[in-house]
């Protein structure tokens, strides 16, 4: 499920993105996606496939 609210910060609007099952293969694709947009992304899983993790390693790195 992908959600979108828009928000402001620091007089200018940014939309904000929930991505639910973010670390899977297609979630993962679709962070990068949306980061590429101007979105800030919201990823959730529950990392039950470990390898998962591997999926979004450089996207954590970016993490606030």
């Amino acid at each position: 499920m992908i959600t979108s609210i828009p928000f402001e910060r620091e007089e200018e609007r940014m939309e904000r993105t929930l991505i639910t099952g973010g670390a899977g293969f297609i979630g993962s694709h679709l962070c990068d996606f949306f980061i590429r947009l101007g979105h800030e992304v919201i990823c959730m899983d529950n990392l039950i496939k470990q390898e998962n993790s591997d999926n979004i390693a450089h996207l954590i790195a970016r993490a606030v």
